[in-house]
C-alpha cells in the first residue's frame, strides 16, 4: 500500500512547561515513545499514534516536526513527531525521574552511547558510563 507522508513544524508554544505538563510527557512517552540512538549516532525521542492531536500537542512542546499520515492499517493514518541530538538528551535527562525501569534503561544506553561517539568528543572525558538503573 503506498503511503502518503506530510511534513508540518509547529511553532513552539510561547508559555513555559509546567511540571503538570512534564508529568503529561512522560506518560506519554512511557505508553508510546522510544528513546533511540540512530545509527548516525544521533539521540533520538520519538512517538507515533493515531491520534494527531496528541503528536500535534507534543510537537508543540518539544518543537518537533510532525510526520504523516503513515497508512500501516485500513483507515487510520499513524502520526510521528521526534527529535534529534542535544535537544533529545535534553528532555531524556529532563523527564528521567518520571519514567518507569524500561525507559530509563533506554536513556542510559543513548546517552552513554551519545557521550562515547566521535560527534561529542567533549563528553568523552572522565567516565564513560551512566549508573542511573
Amino acid at each position: 500500500m503506498e503511503q502518503k507522508s506530510t511534513f508540518q513544524r509547529l511553532t513552539r508554544q510561547s508559555v513555559p512547561l509546567t511540571p503538570k505538563d512534564l508529568a503529561w510527557v512522560a506518560g506519554l512517552l512511557e505508553g508510546e515513545g522510544s528513546f533511540i540512538m540512530t545509527p548516525g549516532h544521533s539521540p533520538t525521542a520519538t512517538i507515533q499514534m493515531n491520534d494527531l492531536d496528541i503528536i500535534h500537542r507534543m510537537a508543540s512542546m518539544w518543537d518537533g516536526p510532525v510526520y504523516g499520515p503513515y497508512h500501516y492499517v485500513k483507515n487510520h493514518g499513524i502520526y510521528r513527531t521526534s527529535i534529534h541530538g542535544k535537544r533529545a538528551v535534553g528532555w531524556m535527562l529532563t523527564l528521567y525521574a518520571f519514567l518507569g525501569v524500561r525507559r530509563r534503561g533506554q536513556i542510559a544506553a543513548v546517552v552513554n552511547r551519545w557521550k562515547q561517539s566521535k560527534r561529542n568528543p567533549a563528553l568523552r572525558t572522565g567516565s564513560t558510563r551512566l549508573n542511573w538503573v
